[in-house]
């Protein structure tokens, strides 16, 4: 017995003509009466009652056909849901996102998502660069969002690929006396606040800073424990200090708003904003995530995902 006998049974059945079912199934009468042969043969009994006039089923193939039907509709249920998770269509993805930096992109990749593969369970986790990159390894999410300047180091597990390029730039609040400045020095840092993240947060930004002020003879006043770039913008808008940062945060603020962008000579240290996971992961909703980000971001030819990072 198998699958497609099952479905010559129920076109006999249905139509209670052996005609009318090798039509439907594209077959020659002869090649649908041998399979109903064979099948009562495997059952060892008769399915219908067959004249030169009519076509019955049997009380047994009126039961067969209830439990056949219901086969087959559990076998093209599982076909279906195979080919939905084999194609990312169904299955489950769950995204890091970094507050500040993600609310350009996030809103409308996350609605594009939801229509083309509903049947997704897409959840969404709040979570630093560096908290995303070690969930990435330990598998607590599929793909997330990384921001990091020039030098840092990707383990080698790690796939990713730049969404967006920046620069490491100097903000003051608009009052503040380099507020007209274009272009500073290094030097100018020295007796200011400054706001920068938790080093556990961007390690590789907390050295910048602290490494810049002592090469240029003075130890920054360095005012960490901050998670979120949108806490340090609030206080260095309020005027309560300055901060060196990305400015992909910074250009989410436009126009400039209560604070001045400069940048610091013989700083030219890129940051980038990457999508990251596991290297060789075999779940396809990452791919079509990261299809989508590139989709509704409309990113340029030279960004998009070739087909090697699949």
């Amino acid at each position: 017995m198998n699958i497609e006998r099952l479905r010559l049974f129920i076109a006999v059945a249905e139509s209670l003509s052996f005609t009318e079912a090798s039509k439907k199934m594209h077959l020659n009468q002869s090649n649908v009466s041998r399979n109903i042969l064979e099948l009562e043969e495997t059952l060892n009994t008769e399915l219908f009652e067959r004249t030169t006039r009519s076509v019955k089923l049997t009380s047994t193939g009126n039961l067969f056909l209830v439990e056949a039907k219901q086969i087959l509709q559990n076998y093209d249920s599982i076909i279906k849901r195979v080919i939905n998770l084999e194609k990312g269509h169904s299955g489950s993805l769950t995204v890091g996102y970094i507050d500040v930096f993600t609310q350009s992109i996030l809103p409308k990749t996350v609605r594009s998502f939801r229509q083309k593969y509903p049947l997704v369970d897409l959840q969404l986790k709040e979570l630093t660069s560096e908290e995303a990159k070690q969930a990435v390894l330990e598998r607590h999410i599929d793909i997330g969002f990384f921001v990091y300047i020039d030098g840092t180091v990707f383990p080698a597990e790690v796939q990713n690929i730049h969404v967006h390029k920046g620069d490491v730039k100097l903000i003051v609040s608009d009052d503040h006396p380099l507020a007209n400045q274009k272009v500073i020095s290094a030097d100018r840092l020295m007796g200011e606040t400054i706001f920068t993240y938790d080093k556990d947060v961007a390690p590789a930004l907390y050295d910048l800073i602290n490494n810049l002020c002592v090469a240029n003879g003075f130890s920054p006043n360095l005012l960490s424990g901050h998670r979120k770039p949108s806490t340090i913008m609030l206080k260095v808008q309020s005027g309560l200090g300055v901060s060196v940062i990305s400015s992909i945060a910074t250009s989410l603020y436009q126009p400039e708003r209560y604070f001045k962008t400069l940048k610091i000579e013989d700083v030219e240290m890129h940051s980038y904003m990457d999508l990251i996971w596991r290297k060789g992961e075999a779940n396809p909703c990452i791919y079509n995530f990261v299809e989508e980000v590139f989709e509704t971001m409309d990113l340029p030819d030279e960004l998009e995902m070739s087909s090697e990072i699949k």
